[in-house]
């Protein structure tokens, strides 16, 4: 994913999006389904509302899952998925 990203990134000519389009269409849509999956097993543990995964603005209730922004910079090797050292 980050060679293909990287190539895009870099190189903008049809002739690239041409041969890389597929693919990046290919990871787009493996990203939504493993976010859509993770939203449905989130929900599953303890059922429940809340807005994440929601499209409804006004969803409102006691989510279990709890995030923590740390406002510090990580190592590179801490944002990379460890198998594949790509960024998540």
């Amino acid at each position: 994913d980050e060679l293909m990203l990287t190539a895009a990134a870099r190189d903008t000519t049809i002739k690239t999006a041409k041969w890389l389009g597929p693919a990046l269409e290919r990871m787009s849509k493996r990203e939504l389904n493993e976010r859509a999956t993770f939203i449905a097993h989130h929900k599953e543990i303890v059922p429940h509302k809340c807005k994440f995964g929601s499209d409804d603005a006004s969803t409102a209730g006691e989510c279990q899952l709890n995030f923590v922004v740390e406002d510090e910079d990580l190592p590179e090797e801490d944002y990379q998925f460890i198998y594949f050292k790509v960024y998540t």
